[in-house]
């Protein structure tokens, strides 16, 4: 596909959240934040023309674990907005 629009190429993005903490949110809507789902991130990587990089979850979050492996492949997984101990975070 042949774009008419001039300027920077995106060389990918940094998908930061909603997969984090309620309480380490930051500015980001409570009402969005929830447990991260491989799907839901396949599909959005898909609408965004494959390019996410990066993501940042909290590994607290139900289903971290499960969403890490089905992802890290694709894209690489770091950790934010989290309320996580060490040893999850580990």
């Amino acid at each position: 596909k042949k774009s008419c629009v001039g300027g920077a190429k995106i060389g990918g993005i940094y998908m930061e959240g909603p997969y984090f903490s309620v309480k380490y949110k930051g500015a980001q809507n409570e009402e969005y934040i929830r447990d991260p789902n491989a799907e839901e991130f396949f599909d959005i990587d898909e609408a965004s023309g494959n390019i996410i990089r990066i993501i940042s979850i909290a590994p607290e979050r139900n289903g971290a674990q499960e969403f890490i492996r089905a992802v890290s492949g694709k894209v690489n997984v770091a950790i934010g907005h989290t309320d996580s101990d060490y040893d999850t975070a580990e």
